[in-house]
């Protein structure tokens, strides 16, 4: 169902507004009348309109100053000037200063009301761009990135810098430390934010499949071609790619990306007509590509074309200082998302933390923090939480098992032992403390073969 029409009809002329109103409110809309600039600020400030129908000959305040003072409390709200014929050309100035629209008395309600809804579906959707610019910001704004380090600062600065520009970035770091994050900052705080983010993961389609993904094409082109198929190129016209894992391509689709990187164009599988694109390129890759040019494995001229803005995201090893920020934000998240009330980790587990290589990066630190809340008792995460490594923390093993069973199953069946041996089998006890009931925990223990130590 549509929403109501939110409308201020501001006119000097109360039975001239009250009639405009009767009509309006005909249409279903929701209308409010004001006589004088005083009281329709007073009712936009109490009040949420989408339109205000505006006279310009107000008793208190000029009309045009008027539209100032309405834009000032939204700068969204459409505003349709109704005025006479010989008052046009001020008309056509308040569209200038801000009005959407004018209409000329006699009024024509058919006339008007096209107006109207004209003017308030600009207006929602105008709406509906801020509230959107408004959660990407958010999302993936600068401070998304958790640092105190020089090293990082550094790197975020960088992406500041790179980020007003439509030229292609290759983005290179170990895997985990964040190469998408950086490539959605730079497009969400570009100039084509609000374009399409199209990501592709080279590593992860096929060879034989890569092409069609990339480029599309036409029916008819191969087997089972039985629609035409637009690619992820097309898809992302006027707004950015990210192609991930770009040192994972064919040699063969390098030459191909090769030339829409010069051209900004291409050609779908099985067709002849040229396809031009306007697309900012942003690859990233873990691999050292300089070395496969020298190997020959990665072209030299495709290289020197991603990169022209390069930039590389540091490991976590080489920015220590930044560990237990993120550490402390990543529990922050996650104790909200299970509503566990975590409120910081041990000096011990700190240690742990400080003291790990962190082979997998910032992924892997995200990872260990969110498994040590899912299996660690409030408020304070402790040593014995920090899993590092395939099943390794603090010096204890976890394994419970050398069959097939995943190690975040061994992780669990063992922190269940372990709380089990620490309340003295008492089910009731050793369910409150894991947070679960007593016949959850009844079906884990039978679930993974848990059994009373007697000593």
């Amino acid at each position: 169902m549509e929403k109501r029409r939110e409308i201020l009809v501001v006119d000097d002329d109360r039975d001239f507004a009250s009639t405009l109103a009767d009509r309006l409110a005909a249409e279903e809309a929701s209308v409010q009348i004001a006589t004088t600039a005083a009281e329709a600020m007073q009712k936009l400030q109490d009040n949420r309109f989408d339109l205000v129908l505006l006279d310009l000959g107000l008793p208190d305040t000029s009309g045009m100053d008027l539209i100032a003072q309405i834009l000032a409390v939204d700068t969204t709200l459409a505003i349709i000037i109704v005025t006479g014929r010989s008052d046009l050309e001020t008309a056509i100035n308040a569209i200038k200063k801000g009005a959407y629209d004018f209409i000329v008395k006699p009024i024509q309600f058919a006339e008007l009301w096209v107006k109207v809804v004209n003017a308030v579906q600009s207006r929602r959707a105008m709406q509906t761009i801020a509230t959107f610019e408004k959660e990407m910001s958010v999302s993936y704004g600068f401070d998304q990135f958790i640092y105190r380090s020089e090293t990082m600062k550094g790197t975020v600065d960088h992406l500041r810098q790179l980020s007003g520009s439509s030229a292609t970035v290759l983005i290179t770091g170990e895997s985990g430390v964040g190469k998408e994050l950086a490539a959605r900052t730079l497009h969400y705080n570009g100039p084509r934010k609000l374009r399409p983010f199209v990501t592709v993961s080279c590593a992860a389609v096929p060879e034989t499949l890569i092409e069609n993904e990339l480029f599309g094409h036409e029916r008819g082109a191969f087997t089972d071609a039985f629609e035409r198929q637009m690619g992820k190129f097309e898809y992302a016209d006027t707004g950015t790619i990210f192609l991930d894992e770009i040192g994972d391509l064919s040699p063969m689709i390098q030459t191909k990306l090769l030339r829409v990187l010069q051209e900004r164009t291409f050609t779908r599988i099985g067709g002849l007509k040229e396809i031009k694109v306007d697309v900012r390129v942003v690859a990233a890759t873990n691999k050292d590509l300089q070395a496969d040019v020298s190997d020959n494995v990665f072209r030299a001229d495709l290289f020197y074309r991603l990169s022209v803005l390069p930039i590389t995201i540091p490991p976590l090893r080489d920015r220590p200082e930044d560990i237990e920020l993120l550490a402390r934000h990543f529990l922050k998240f996650y104790a909200r998302k299970t509503g566990k009330q975590f409120t910081d980790f041990s000096r011990e587990a700190y240690d742990i933390l400080n003291t790990y290589s962190w082979p997998g990066n910032v992924r892997e630190l995200q990872n260990a923090v969110e498994r040590a809340v899912v299996f660690g008792i409030p408020p304070t995460l402790v040593a014995r939480d920090i899993t590092l490594g395939p099943l390794r923390h603090s010096g204890h093993d976890l394994s419970v098992s050398s069959g097939p069973m995943a190690p975040l199953r061994a992780v669990e069946a063992s922190h269940i032992a372990e709380v089990l041996a620490q309340c003295g089998w008492n089910i009731s006890q050793a369910a409150h403390q894991l947070g679960i009931g007593r016949d959850t925990l009844y079906r884990k223990i039978k679930q993974y073969g848990i059994t009373e130590k007697k000593t």
